[in-house]
């Protein structure tokens, strides 16, 4: 019996599912907080002006900014392998200190190299979430609701953005910036320790009893979690019996689903936007916006978090291909529009003078774009292309790249804007987004309405591959 025909003779309740998804991902309100925080704070540190001992060179900074995604790709790795031994919860509350800790050194940091351990630290904190919190939302979730649950997390990050961008456009000191933003992981710690660990994770532990209570707690006491309990017992043994290695993802079946995944993921961060969030504020700076740099950064993160929220219910009507082929020829026009407003700028041309909202407009197009289709389908792709026998792995691999990349843009977002001249380097991600546009078009299939089994297929892998992970989403 499927998990969806025991949803059909009676429905869980979902108050629960929600306060727990709630909890988990303010995790993610801290992750977004630590990629928002160099925009505000950059002019700050940078700046000879302010009463702060601590000043930092624009080269320096480079590194402040692009720390955390380095420390994203331990942190991943780290909580990959660690996720089986402390389970999702305990993963999530031990990273809940280390974001404490790495935001307590950025605000009380005496040299530069302080500041950078720091950083560091939030950037293994926020590598690890990405894995632990999804997984956890994921696993407590009954099928009617796991797509409107694992919404939450990428809705959370660029809450966090936004937080941080208005934060930061009120004080005065990144210093105090980073003391409020400590006060979040204290909030995800506190109020997960009263929540129950995943009833997945539990009964691949054998603790069927604990898996049970666990299962009670997030259906409400009236379900009847018995058969539900079975399904996920059957489901775990039936994964153990194809348990695979990892070269089994060179398989033609595996290896197209791994590259296109990689492929898509690589885009995303081509296109700037972890970089773009980093230095918002100098963007604006920069641009001659008529609007303050601050105000300017503001409204774009609050067009990310209504974007982000509208693609949660535009994915499973629209479809994912059409997403991604939308978002990657709208971010190619928008910085299109945005490199011939700086190469107006560079050669001071007259009518750039009285069209200075272009750049707020080119940026909230872009954000747009980028939150309806390369911001939230690559992690939705990422559950779907997989067999549950290479996903471990392949996840792995792909959080790996889609760090090590966005940590690459990021540090040289600013050498590269000096050496190109804003009006080439836009260009340039323009450029990429038309790639990014052809590889969606030619290369990513539709998921749209599939089972796993018709996905798998596709590939070219037997139909069972899917089966296992199918009933535990309620195929």
């Amino acid at each position: 019996m499927s998990t969806k025909n025991l949803l059909d003779t009676k429905t869980p309740s979902h108050t629960r599912q929600y306060l727990a998804t709630l909890a988990a991902c303010t995790g993610a309100l801290s992750m977004g907080a630590t990629l928002g925080f160099s925009s505000p704070a950059g002019p700050l540190m940078m700046s000879n002006s302010t009463s702060d001992d601590l000043t930092v060179t624009p080269s320096q900074f480079n590194w402040v900014s692009s720390s955390p995604l380095l420390g994203g790709v331990a942190g991943g790795l780290v909580a990959g392998v660690g996720v089986d031994f402390v389970g999702r919860r305990g993963g999530i509350l031990i990273s809940s200190p280390v974001f404490f800790v790495g935001c307590l050194m950025i605000a009380l940091a005496r040299d530069v190299a302080m500041l950078l351990v720091g950083r560091l630290a939030c950037g293994m904190a926020m590598g690890a979430v990405t894995i632990v919190v999804p997984t956890f939302t994921g696993e407590i979730a009954s099928p009617d609701i796991r797509g409107l649950l694992g919404s939450v997390f990428q809705v959370m990050v660029t809450s966090g953005i936004l937080s941080t961008y208005v934060l930061g456009g009120v004080l005065t000191s990144w210093r105090s910036l980073a003391g409020i933003m400590a006060v979040l992981p204290v909030l995800t710690f506190i109020s997960v320790c009263f929540l129950k660990e995943s009833p997945v994770y539990l009964v691949s532990k054998g603790k069927e009893d604990e898996a049970a209570t666990s299962l009670q707690f997030y259906r409400g006491k009236h379900y009847d979690v018995t058969a539900e309990l079975q399904v996920l017992k059957d489901t775990l043994e039936e994964s153990r019996q194809r348990k695979t290695s990892a070269k089994d993802i060179l398989k033609s079946y595996n290896l197209k689903p791994f590259l296109i995944s990689l492929g898509i993921f690589l885009f995303a961060q081509f296109s700037g936007i972890t970089a773009i969030l980093s230095y918002m504020s100098s963007v604006f700076q920069e641009s001659g916006s008529n609007l303050s740099d601050d105000v300017s950064s503001s409204i774009t993160a609050a067009v990310m978090v209504a974007m982000t929220v509208i693609a949660s219910g535009l994915v499973d009507k629209v479809g994912r291909k059409a997403l991604l082929v939308t978002s990657a020829a709208s971010m190619a026009i928008a910085f299109n529009v945005l490199a011939q407003y700086f190469a107006g700028k560079e050669n001071n041309s007259l009518w750039v003078e009285h069209v200075a909202w272009i750049p707020l407009a080119c940026l909230v197009v872009f954000i747009s774009a980028f939150s309806v289709g390369f911001g939230p389908i690559p992690w939705l792709l990422l559950g779907e292309l997989f067999s549950p026998e290479v996903k471990d792995v392949a996840v792995s691999l792909v959080q790996v790249v889609n760090w090590s990349t966005a940590f690459l843009t990021t540090l040289i977002f600013a050498p590269l804007q000096t050496s190109l001249g804003n009006a080439a380097m836009y260009l340039l991600f323009s450029g990429l987004c038309v790639l990014a546009l052809a590889f969606s078009a030619f290369l990513v299939p539709e998921t749209k309405g599939k089972t796993l089994q018709e996905i798998a297929a596709h590939f070219g892998g037997s139909p069972e591959a899917g089966s296992s992970q199918e009933r535990r989403i309620g195929g």
